[in-house]
């Protein structure tokens, strides 16, 4: 029976693959979606029930552009865009709507302000970072570092336009990496600070407005002759509790230390033994590529998307600890080529514990993997042990195979 009531809209600021779960969670809840996206061809925006074509990289854009529309909204996210975080916050702030605001997003999108954050809040930051704005800027910083370094975008996400630059890097290195770190800045600004020891681990978390809860921690596994920069795979690790008690307290007082006390949350942090875990950047949102909308429930036993959507319209939302799981998603990393052909998946989703997935289709071209965009499908593994879980993924490998060839 219809009620007379109307739903209360929310904005998905981002529609791409990656924040299709969301949208689907937020109807499937009753929630309106008003997803809004540069790219006409985003699959959200078809199946929202009102989309908008608009650069969400320009807050002011965004808020014009919802204003006009006449539409009340409720809430607004972006589930696991970075791009759109910034107008999330402007959205915020122009309508009195819950979540935080302009200036926690922007701190949450702007690596310098991390770290001048952390280093107030006495976290562990590089022994060394400067911004730089340009290329002579960035030689002194190299220079001045004396020993390798990683240069990225202050504003960037999914190690576009990242570099590690060993400590005898050559004046032509030097200049690529800067030019590449500079360029894939929205601001035009690169952070270029001393590499850090140990593992890299993701920490994936969700704050109810009192607590900052840890759902998940991954240890990452690179890409080979990617310096080190692209990641094929997010385990949970077989650390001691001890270790991993200490990554997710500082990843949620990271959190915490730029104000963000709402929503999802993605930290990277290196762990090194006997050193106290450091910080490499945070994220307001969750991360990209199944591990939001799949992996994390999957493994957490705790529903975040309809968590989120909840939280975003402003109803109370409260964590409840759930029985967890160890879990492994896989990537398949981008070849240069076009891709002729691939199999194995089914056999893959007839494993245990297994779901995968191509994210390409026969004849596309691909290139080198360069970023975490560059990958060509998924194993997500889960099992009562990270033991399990990896046996179970790697039996599922086994199965697939792409043919990407040179045309000639």
């Amino acid at each position: 029976m219809n009620s007379g009531i109307a739903a209360p809209w929310l904005a998905s600021v981002g529609a791409g693959r990656w924040q299709l779960s969301g949208i689907r969670a937020a109807r499937d809840n009753g929630i309106s979606v008003l997803a809004m996206d540069g790219d006409p061809d985003a699959p959200g925006l078809a199946v929202a029930d009102s989309a908008m074509v608009v650069d969400i990289r320009d807050p002011k854009v965004v808020v014009d552009a919802v204003a006009a529309s006449e539409i009340q909204l409720a809430g607004a996210i972006s589930f696991a865009a970075e791009v759109g975080m910034r107008a999330v916050g402007a959205l915020r702030d122009r309508f009195s709507l819950p979540g935080p605001g302009f200036k926690v997003m922007e701190q949450l999108t702007d690596k310098a302000k991390q770290r001048h954050a952390w280093e107030m809040a006495d976290l562990e930051n590089p022994r060394f970072w400067r911004i730089v704005e340009d290329l002579q800027q960035g030689y002194a910083a190299i220079s001045d570092a004396d020993e390798p370094v990683i240069i990225k975008p202050v504003d960037s996400a999914g190690s576009r336009g990242v570099t590690r630059l060993d400590g005898d890097a050559h004046k032509n290195e030097q200049r690529a990496a800067l030019e590449r770190a500079l360029s894939g800045s929205q601001s035009q600004r690169a952070i270029v600070e001393s590499v850090l020891p140990g593992r890299e681990y993701t920490v994936e978390t969700f704050a109810d407005g009192e607590t900052t809860h840890v759902l998940a921690v991954t240890v990452k596994r690179k890409v080979a002759n990617t310096g080190d920069t692209v990641a094929n795979e997010l385990a949970t690790p077989d650390d001691p509790p001890d270790v991993l008690d200490a990554i997710g307290k500082t990843a949620c007082q990271a959190l915490e230390a730029v104000g963000y006390r709402e929503g999802p949350g993605h930290v990277e942090i290196m762990y090194a033994a006997g050193l106290a875990p450091a910080l490499i950047e945070a994220a307001g949102r969750g991360a990209g590529f199944m591990v939001f909308e799949r992996f994390v429930p999957l493994t957490s036993g705790y529903d975040i998307l309809a968590a989120c959507v909840a939280q975003a319209i402003g109803r109370q939302v409260r964590y409840s600890p759930a029985t967890k799981q160890a879990g492994v998603i896989r990537f398949f990393p981008s070849k240069p080529g076009r891709v002729h052909a691939y199999a194995g998946f089914e056999l893959a989703n007839d494993c245990d514990g297994v779901e995968a997935g191509s994210f390409v289709n026969v004849g596309d071209t691909m290139s080198a993997a360069e970023s975490d965009g560059d990958r060509l499908g998924y194993i997500l593994a889960t099992g009562p042990t990270p033991g399990i879980a990896h046996q179970r993924a790697d039996l599922a490998e086994s199965f697939i195979s792409f043919e990407i060839a040179q045309d000639v």
